[in-house]
């Protein structure tokens, strides 16, 4: 080995992070020989290393020239005849010796997971890029194995670094375990998926909003025991992971010819977990390229074939351009920026008929239509230029003529004339503006490429990513004014502008106007009966599976498919309750009756198509691809166990099943315990999917161990036992849907061709067809039979040339390449296979490589001169327009508009360590982006750029609470391709002392960054380390250093004071410049003559938003000065004198303080005077309202009326309220009325008095009533409790005695001895005539000393009362005629509290009262009935004469609820009675409903 090779030799093992020795020792141990075939081995697992470890700096890349180096001459040594023998990876490989793998065409695109595991290594070719291809198939065969090795080779060293248990993070796959499989359903789209529960735990933080997990299309590895056993699919759908957790996931079909060691999705074990591995390269990306490669015929036409294998470079122009084939030169001589219209009209038509009897109509379709464009200049040009031949170049008009550059000119010639056509464009030298006139220029010359003659084909235009082709998209839209006649096809378009053109919008035109042929339509139809025949069954068995998985399903769904076992039939019907089976389920499982009861006939009754089946129709996309994940991040994820319990206890009591709220006792040993099946506030959802989401631990081995009574299981198991049901049932429908899957997936395939066959017809007559490359790779059946002649092809450069070679058929006569491999490459995921076998090299740069006539702009328009002078150490012939000489300003408040800002702080590794930031460059980034904005830019001309979305995120994050950096735009620098903007803020990222610098060491990544500015590029990063390491920044670096535009800080200036600078270091310094100028004041002179005195700012520097604060200097006519604001504007608006000088009202005399400009009047006088109203009364008032005669109408005399109302009470109001006590305001005491059951009334005293409202307090020995005071009380119906050892009563509580009160005296003694002072009966006084003398002997009637008086103890008060004088006290009030409350309860003689709970003496007067008011409770109610109904038979339109008999029953309905004497219950029958025998004349509102709402109605 040479010093040199040693050298970078021992560079290599020292970046590997291993020990030289170590490395040598370990070969000779192996004894590995010197042969070609060892070194090969050797290297490549250096190689492996390499790729392992995500090496890129300067040493790794040139360690690797270097070894490939030497493998080459040891391969030239040992065979010098086969120099150009193709490299291979040859290790020990099972599939060496198979033949069908030699055939790329029969390679499985997903190979057999014994592949990946076995350890062995594809065959590989390296992509040819100096030289020509043998064949199709040496070119096919080698862009297959290259792309597909790009999308596995992560694959299979993720699944190998997993199944090895190593314990470093896995960036090549997901890994979720604990999946559960839900079976199959039906999808209106996609047929048959299945549904997969993740681990709720692991997954539940992930914000699924913003990851690329498991997005549509990606492909997974699912296994239930550890990968002997696997299968793959595809996802479906993940719509509804944050709701449920679940994803939908497809069978991969035909993957592959050998079905050893796959597992059937649909006898997968719901029960038991699955592992599934996602890829992190996104499969959809690739599948539909490599499908097409594989069928790309290679015995027929290849599309362009000697330019593409062989590389012809011969000026050949397209097929369809002859040496007489002239063009039309309008579009491109008349003024670029003048209007012009794309313009449709109808060619031919047919009339049809749709519909069909009574519905049939006529509508004419239209067969064909003609395009041109109108332009209002046509006349101003030349003939000569509207018939060129095309091939003449010297017909041409000039490069000045067409508004073009000279190389634009040569490009334009290159692209109508050339079959291939090559246009590299720098950044700023209008590549994109260039395709549109080309385009213009196809389309305004249509007919030549595209005559009536032949089957009409549009120009197809692709790109790699949607952004940029929407982009230029739009640029045509605009520039053609185009409505119709493009086709955006893919539904991934963000762009508003292009949304008109999605083709799905263009079916629905075409459908609407029936442009498709009505044989296409009929084709369709048997399919879609037998579609429709399916769907029927499928949708049930759907609806019920999803029904499942969110509600609990009752006993009579497991009952009716023999799930429960019989031994458990007993337990479940022994309660023997009403609904049991319906309801059961949920007090079983502990939910209670607090919620709604579930049945399953309930569910039956929905419409669930329109619930489930459309709801997942509307939400199904055509996703397309997928841009490869740049920086791969993976989130938080967490584990948690799922929580166990005993099974049973057999203690557990028959009372437990109610599950009401009562806890489940059981017994363990001689302990009881307790389940803690209590009734808690809990949410039902919540309850359920705990329920629902985890799987069963049960099997039917297990359920037989079970108890024959399930009631006694704890709750945890009964959860456990319900799953179990639930899986066989879903199991039960999964084995309906399974029978019909097959037939329906061959329906839904079949249906997809024949709408992608209706695709055609509504493509075939557009203009241009626009899709992404992958989009192309899809529709490659269709583009065969669209023959697209013209392709365009926009971010050439960027493109993997086998997605290009996709998108073009045997028909393709025409393909224009448009872009930079300088700026943009491609980007594979495996590393090495760019280093190694070129797969990074595009089809544009590879013919620009073995130098195939190619254009390069050389004009730029975009950057100023500095900007520019960095991209020539890229471009070497880039020169500036002149419109960037004089159109970009230099930028306010810094020195140089150009600056790159060298630091030493070190760069950090984002939390899961995929990518990096550089918290000094964000917070400098973000000062910076502020302080520009204080200059007077807007937030929508800065864009800050960063090389690592985690610095994005950092400077996101400080970005978002300042409201000055709103709409300021945060992107990474490979997102903004084909972009610009005014200024751009770069942050470089890395500083490590390892001096790896990563993508910074990639050329096109420099160019893209450094060239998106037009007017201001400010870089921060390590300058000294991007310089050490990588030379092209040791070269840019060095012409900054000339220039004096790299430095520790960037120097800050003032517009208005130059010579204060300031170098902003760090972001802190950015403080000492609050205003964007600097700290003086501003002090300029403005137009009122006055000085600007607020702290410099350069916001507004020439102070047209500036309002003079100072006082206007001029006198008034007063010789007072002018009081106003500065109002230089409008010199002669002063504002009146307002100075306050004392002056003398000439009507009164008195003295007031006003305005200098104004006299003042006695309307203005505030004076005191004393003034004698109408009202007799004198009260001071201001002296402008004395002298009015109208103010003293209106005014209201304030002194207190304090007149006594007719309730009794004083006014409140004042002399003027009450007009003169004429009329009196409404008195506001409350009311103390007693109501007719004695309790006082609450309400305002001017209001009616309510129905009492209070608890009744009527009660006997037996119960209280329940009731409100103002209902009927329930009678008491247990026998009456009045008697004594002299008599008793035989009625009931309710009625009235039919014994009189006993007289006797009480023979009962007291605890002190003496006998007791109460009567028969009665309850006994506690107090005792001798002992409690001064008590018992109070005078109250007169009769209280007696020996023989006996008292009585009145509960209501406690009072104790002499019994002689308390029954004439009771009599009195009974017979008082004078008393105007005829219905009421006596009082006692001392407290006045009325004696509702009387002693047994007074039960039959007690009972009377309250009959008798409850009695008159009635007739109110009957009242407001009749009311009711007399008003609503007023108010009918149109009224009718009543009968007589209907007459006799109102007046017999008025007497009744007008009589005055008591209304009976006689009387309340016999007013129903009548109410019945009218109420046909209204629909009476109270009879229908009870007597409360009747009279809250009223």
């Amino acid at each position: 080995m040479q010093p040199a090779d040693e050298n970078s030799f021992s560079t290599f093992v020292l970046v590997l992070g291993i020990d030289k020795i170590e490395f040598v020792d370990f070969f000779r141990q192996k004894k590995i020989l010197h042969r070609s075939i060892d070194l090969a081995k050797i290297f490549k697992r250096i190689e492996f290393e390499f790729t392992k470890i995500n090496l890129f700096t300067f040493e790794a890349v040139n360690t690797k020239v270097i070894l490939d180096e030497v493998l080459k001459r040891r391969i030239e040594t040992e065979q010098p005849n086969q120099s150009m023998q193709i490299e291979t990876i040859t290790t020990t490989n099972p599939f060496d010796n198979d033949t069908e793998l030699d055939d790329y065409r029969k390679l499985f695109i997903v190979p057999r997971l014994e592949e990946l595991l076995s350890g062995s290594r594809p065959i590989l070719q390296k992509n040819i890029i100096d030289g020509v291809y043998d064949n199709p198939q040496h070119y096919l065969n080698i862009h297959f194995r290259l792309l597909h090795e790009d999308f596995i080779g992560p694959l299979r060293e993720g699944i190998q670094q997993y199944l090895s248990g190593s314990q470093r993070r896995n960036y090549n796959i997901h890994i979720y375990e604990n999946v559960y499989s839900y079976g199959s359903k039906l999808n209106p789209r996609s047929g048959i998926v299945y549904d997969l529960c993740l681990d709720r735990q692991r997954v539940s933080r992930i914000s699924w909003a913003n990851s690329r997990r498991l997005i549509y299309g990606n492909l997974l590895v699912l296994s239930n025991d550890n990968f002997q056993t696997y299968t793959f699919v595809t996802i479906d759908s993940r719509d509804q992971i944050e709701r449920t957790f679940c994803i939908s996931v497809r069978k991969l079909e035909n993957i592959n010819n050998c079905n050893q060691g796959q597992i059937d999705l649909d006898e997968i074990d719901s029960s038991r977990p699955l592992t599934i591995i996602e890829t992190a390269i996104y499969f959809e990306a690739y599948r539909p390229i490599l499908n097409v490669l594989q069928t790309i015929p290679i015995d027929q036409t290849f599309p362009l074939e000697p330019f593409i294998l062989k590389l012809n470079n011969e000026n050949i122009p397209p097929n369809y351009v002859t040496s007489t084939t002239t063009y039309d030169f309008t579009p491109l001589l008349i003024e670029p920026k003048s209007k012009v219209k794309g313009v449709f009209t109808i060619d031919k038509t047919e009339l049809i008929q749709v519909g069909r009897f009574r519905f049939r109509r006529y509508i004419r379709r239209i067969l064909s239509k003609k395009f041109h464009i109108d332009y209002p200049q046509s006349d101003l040009v030349p003939e000569k230029y509207k018939s060129v031949n095309i091939l003449d170049t010297n017909q041409w008009p000039t490069s000045d003529e067409l508004h073009l550059n000279p190389k634009q000119h040569e490009a334009l010639m290159s692209a109508l004339t050339r079959k291939v056509a090559l246009i590299q464009g720098p950044p700023g030298t209008g590549k994109t503006y260039l395709g549109v006139r080309i385009v213009e220029m196809l389309l305004h010359n249509r007919s030549v490429w595209c005559p009536s003659s032949e089957q009409s084909t549009p120009i197809l235009l692709i790109c790699q990513t949607n952004h940029a082709l929407d982009q230029f998209l739009e640029l045509i839209k605009n520039r053609l004014n185009l409505t119709e006649g493009i086709i955006r096809v893919g539904s991934r378009c963000k762009n508003k502008a292009i949304e008109p053109f999605f083709l799905s919008n263009a079916r629905k035109c075409a459908r609407n106007n029936r442009s498709i042929p009505d044989r296409i339509y009929h084709q369709k139809q048997p399919t879609l009966v037998k579609k429709f025949a399916c769907d029927a069954s499928l949708k049930q068995a759907n609806y019920k599976i999803e029904q499942s998985r969110s509600n609990i399903l009752p006993f009579s769904s497991f009952i009716n498919y023999d799930i429960i076992n019989l031994r458990h039939f007993p337990s479940l019907y022994a309660s023997d309750e009403e609904g049991f089976v319906e309801t059961g389920m949920l007090n079983w499982l502990g939910l209670n009756d607090d919620y709604a009861n579930y049945s399953e006939e309930a569910h039956q009754t929905e419409t669930y198509e329109n619930k489930q089946f459309t709801k997942n129709v509307d939400c199904i996309e055509q996703n397309e691809e997928e841009e490869e994940e740049e920086r791969r991040r993976d989130e938080i994820e967490l584990n948690d166990d799922y929580f166990g319990s005993p099974i049973f206890n057999k203690s557990e009591t028959r009372d437990s099943k109610k599950m009401t709220g009562e806890k489940i006792v059981s017994m363990n040993g001689n302990e009881y315990e307790r389940h803690g099946v209590t009734k808690k506030p809990y949410n039902y959802n919540q309850v359920v999917r705990l329920i629902l989401e985890h799987p069963t631990t049960l099997t039917d081995e297990t359920v037989q161990q079970l108890p024959d009574d399930i009631w006694e299981l704890t709750i945890n198991y009964r959860y456990d036992l319900y799953r179990y049901w639930l899986l066989k049932y879903q199991n039960h429908y999964h084995n309906s849907i399974r029978n019909a899957r097959q037939e329906y997936d061959k329906i839904i395939r079949k249906l997809a061709k024949h709408y992608q066959n209706e695709d055609y017809y509504i493509l075939k007559d557009s203009l241009i067809v626009a899709m992404t490359t992958t989009c192309a790779a899809k529709y490659h059946g269709v583009l065969k039979k669209l023959q697209n002649k013209i392709v365009i092809v926009e971010e050439a450069a960027a493109i993997f040339e086998a997605h290009i070679i996709t998108a073009l058929t045997s028909k393709c006569e025409h393909l224009i390449l448009i872009g930079d491999h300088i700026q943009l490459r491609p980007s594979p995921n495996v590393y090495h296979l760019g280093v190694k076998y070129h797969l990074d090299v595009s089809l544009f740069e590879r013919f620009v490589r073995n130098n195939f006539p190619s254009v390069r702009l050389n004009i730029q328009h975009r950057m100023r001169p500095e900007i520019s002078h960095v991209m020539k150490h890229f471009y070497d012939d880039l020169e500036d327009h002149e419109s960037v000489l004089t159109e970009r300003p230099d930028i306010r408040g810094v020195e140089n508009s150009v600056f790159f800002i060298s630091h030493d702080h070190m760069e950090m590794n984002v939390d899961d360590g995929s990518s990096k930031r550089n918290e000094f460059e964000a917070r400098y980034i973000v000062e910076l982006a502020k302080y520009f904005i204080k200059q007077g830019y807007r937030p929508d001309q800065i864009t800050i750029l960063v090389m690592y979305v985690g610095q994005r995120q950092c400077i996101a994050k400080l970005a978002k609470p300042v409201e000055l950096l709103e709409g300021v735009r945060i992107m990474v620098t490979d997102n903004y391709q084909g972009e610009e903007n005014d200024i751009i803020l770069l942050s470089l990222v890395r500083s490590n002392a390892e001096k790896r610098i990563g993508f910074l060491a990639i050329h096109n990544r420099i160019c893209v960054a450094l060239s998106r500015a037009r007017c201001g590029l400010f870089v921060i990063g390590n300058m000294n380390l991007l310089a050490e390491v990588e030379d092209m920044w040791k070269k840019i670096v060095g012409s900054l250093a000339e220039r004096n535009a790299i430095g520790q800080g960037l120097t800050l200036s003032c517009h208005q004071h130059p010579e204060e600078k300031f170098i902003a270091d760090t972001p802190k310094s950015f403080e000492k410049r609050p205003r964007g100028g600097c700290n003086k004041l501003c002090m300029i002179r403005l137009k009122c003559g006055h000085s600007c005195e607020s702290v410099c700012h350069n916001d507004d520097i020439e102070h047209m938003k500036v309002v003079c604060r100072k006082r206007c200097i001029d006198r008034l006519p007063c010789n007072h000065q002018c009081m106003k604001s500065c109002h230089y504007s409008n010199p002669t608006q002063h504002y009146p004198c307002r100075l306050l000088v004392e002056k003398t009202i000439t009507e009164c005399g008195h003295k007031i303080k006003y305005r200098c400009r104004e006299t003042p009047t006695v309307q203005d006088c505030q004076e005191l005077t004393l003034k004698h109203l109408v009202c007799n009364h004198v009260v001071e008032l201001p002296c402008n309202t004395a002298s009015s005669v109208k103010k003293l109408e209106r005014f209201s005399c304030p002194i207190s009326c304090n007149d006594i109302l007719a309730c009794g009470h004083k006014c409140r109001g004042t002399c003027g309220q009450c007009r003169s006590k004429r009329l009196h305001i409404p008195c506001e005491e409350k009311c103390t009325r007693k109501l007719i059951c004695s309790h006082a009334c609450k309400a305002s005293c001017t209001a009616n008095c309510l129905p009492c409202t209070r608890n009744c307090e009527t009660f006997c020995v037996h119960s209280k009533c329940p009731k409100q005071c103002s209902d009927p009380c329930p009678p008491c119906r247990k026998p009456c409790m009045y008697k004594c050892k002299h008599s008793r009563c035989t009625r009931l509580c309710s009625e009235p005695c039919n014994r009189e009160p006993c007289d006797k005296r009480c023979d009962i003694k007291l605890e002190c001895g003496h006998y007791c002072i109460g009567i028969c009966g009665e309850p006994c006084p506690k107090q005792c005539r001798i002992c409690d003398k001064s008590v018992v002997q109070e005078i109250f009637f007169g009769r209280e000393n007696k020996p023989n008086a006996c008292f009585v103890l009145l509960p209501d008060c406690k009072h104790l009362i002499e019994v002689i004088g308390l029954d004439k006290w009771v009599f009195d009030s009974i017979n008082n005629s004078t008393d105007s409350k005829k219905i009421r309860f006596p009082e006692c003689p001392r407290c006045k509290t009325q004696i509702r709970k009387f002693h047994k003496q007074y039960r039959n007067f007690s009972e009377q009262q309250i009959q008798d008011i409850q009695s008159e409770f009635e007739r109110i109610r009957c009242v407001i009935i009749f009311e009711i109904f007399v008003a609503l038979l007023k108010q009918q339109n149109p009224k009718r004469d009543l009968k007589p008999n209907e007459i006799d029953s109102i007046e017999t309905i008025k007497k009744l609820v007008r009589k005055s004497s008591r209304f009976t219950e006689i009387n309340k029958k016999e007013f129903y009675y009548e109410i019945e025998k009218v109420k046909h004349l209204n629909n009476i509102p109270g009879l229908g409903i009870n007597e409360r709402k009747a009279i809250v109605t009223a």
